[in-house]
């Protein structure tokens, strides 16, 4: 309810938001990296600017991402900066949403990358265990790796 204000918008084929507690994601679509960036400069980025003043909220820069999604190397070439608060933020390779790391090619190898060493961590950990019956490992299996393969997998 806090930033429901923030958040609501139409999420559609030219962009959306979306938010979980401290967390704000905001996108848009379009041709180019350049057209994308002057649409967050000029709507987005105003709009978070107001409701912070207005809501006493903070955004704090070093935590702000800014990545360009694009199958085709030749519309990122020289992306122009954001303005926010103040601060410059410059466009990355990749940004991490709600835990989830996205590359700009939307490759997902760096978070699966990350899922894979977690999940292989937590299972030499349950193979190390001994005097347990197989229903109890199963138990613990499911109960500790899985969900770290499934976060945020659509169901």
């Amino acid at each position: 309810m806090y930033n429901a204000n923030l958040v609501e918008q139409a999420n559609d084929r030219y962009g959306g938001s979306i938010g979980f507690i401290d967390d704000y994601t905001t996108w848009v679509v379009g041709p180019t990296a350049v057209l994308n960036t002057q649409k967050i400069q000029r709507t987005v980025i105003p709009k978070a600017e107001a409701w912070a003043r207005e809501s006493g909220a903070t955004f704090e820069a070093e935590k702000t991402g800014f990545v360009h999604f694009s199958r085709q190397l030749r519309k990122l070439l020289r992306s122009p900066l954001l303005m926010f608060n103040g601060a410059e933020i410059n466009s990355t390779d990749r940004v991490k949403i709600l835990g989830v790391t996205l590359d700009g090619k939307l490759r997902m190898d760096a978070y699966v990358e990350r899922v894979i060493t977690a999940a292989t961590a937590k299972c030499l950990a349950l193979a190390r265990l001994r005097g347990l019956r197989l229903k109890q490992i199963r138990q613990l299996y499911r109960s500790v790796a899985i969900p770290t393969t499934d976060y945020a997998a659509s169901s």
